[in-house]
């Protein structure tokens, strides 16, 4: 028996799900669905949307970042006291109001259009980034809530993996604590092998 995660063959919303469930080294289901498949069982899940958890304990999860969530708190990434959780959660909080754009980048199919949405998305990544930056040398400058990996630094790892696939990593000129971050939660091993089976990176 293994967690079952369900979602599209691409990254977006449930990568951070996948990214802690490979980083917890257990087993699981990263079933992959069409656009055909999910118009199938679009009426039959909670929300009418995935991602979508199916848990070992019989339970299913809806929303992305409650999945994610679930998972940090049962593989024991979301920080050591009531403080470092509430940092973990700010930094995630603060991670996907500038992760938003880019998901906005890969929806029109127009090219100009796509490009412009695509200087917009780095541009406000690039603002939030030095924001992210000051907070990160404030706790330490080694990771966002407390002394070892929470949920946060894979989440910032996943926003940096999708602003690279856009080439955006120009986005983090100026933030040498970031990614420095990157660099070492990308050397995870798990992470690592992670990255290169699915990002080709």
């Amino acid at each position: 028996m293994a967690d079952k995660l369900i979602y599209f063959n691409i990254p977006g919303r449930a990568e951070i799900a996948r990214l802690i469930l490979a980083h917890s080294g257990e087993d699981f289901i990263d079933h992959r669905i069409s656009k055909k498949e999910f118009d199938g069982m679009k009426d039959e899940l909670p929300f009418g949307q995935v991602p979508l958890l199916e848990t070992v304990e019989d339970g299913v999860i809806a929303q992305s970042m409650t999945i994610a969530r679930y998972l940090a708190n049962k593989f024991d990434l979301v920080g050591a006291d009531d403080m470092q959780r509430a940092q973990a959660e700010e930094i995630v909080d603060a991670i996907n109001d500038i992760m938003e754009p880019l998901f906005a980048v890969i929806v029109p199919n127009d090219p100009k259009e796509r490009k412009e949405k695509n200087e917009e998305a780095i541009e406000k990544f690039r603002s939030g980034a030095v924001k992210l930056e000051k907070r990160l040398e404030m706790r330490g400058g080694q990771f966002f809530a407390g002394n070892t990996v929470t949920w946060a630094d894979l989440h910032f790892t996943n926003a940096v993996l999708l602003l690279k696939k856009l080439n955006g990593y120009k986005a983090l000129d100026g933030c040498p604590l970031l990614r420095d971050l990157d660099n070492r939660i990308c050397a995870l091993p798990n992470i690592s092998k992670w990255i290169k089976q699915h990002w080709n990176m």
